[in-house]
């Protein structure tokens, strides 16, 4: 059986089956080009990113089998994905973050990660909207906005999936 595969460059997707979980370990060049991918960010508040930085990588190497990053074929980051478990067999992805030159197609990336968590055992997705063309993309994988919660002065929609 063939791994999935992104058709616009007919490369492996970072959720294939084949790899199972992978526990992150990132290098301090790996954590620079973290934090300017989280940085460049425009949608997001100024204030938030720089809050999140530090997060953004403690939650990458978490050990959640959720985590993935995204390199280029030098191995430059980027994108990543960043998770944690709040309840048994519920995931929370709490950062996503990417370059927008990728190279890979994320509604390619989207439906093998769900299929991913599935297969982890996991039950339900959730998220903080922070990112208004990011909750829009992930409302079209049936993320649905269950309510608004106030988070550091901000009113965030949450959003979740039952997988």
């Amino acid at each position: 059986m063939s791994e999935p595969v992104d058709a616009t460059k007919n490369e492996p997707l970072v959720y294939s089956q084949d790899k199972g979980p992978v526990r992150l370990s990132l290098s301090e060049q790996q954590k620079g080009e973290i934090q300017a991918i989280t940085e460049s960010i425009v949608e997001v508040d100024e204030n938030i990113r720089r809050m999140a930085v530090p997060d953004v990588i403690h939650t990458l190497e978490n050990g959640n089998p959720l985590n993935r990053i995204l390199t280029d074929p030098n191995g430059k980051v980027t994108g990543y994905i960043a998770c944690e478990d709040w309840f048994p067999h519920e995931g929370y992805l709490k950062y996503l973050g990417t370059t927008r030159a990728t190279g890979r197609s994320l509604f390619a990336e989207i439906p093998a990660f769900l299929k991913f968590a599935k297969t982890e055992g996991y039950t339900k997705l959730s998220f903080h909207g922070w990112n208004d063309r990011l909750n829009s993309i992930l409302e079209r994988y049936d993320f649905k906005h269950i309510r608004d919660d106030e988070m550091a002065d901000f009113k965030v929609g949450f959003f979740e999936k039952t997988l």
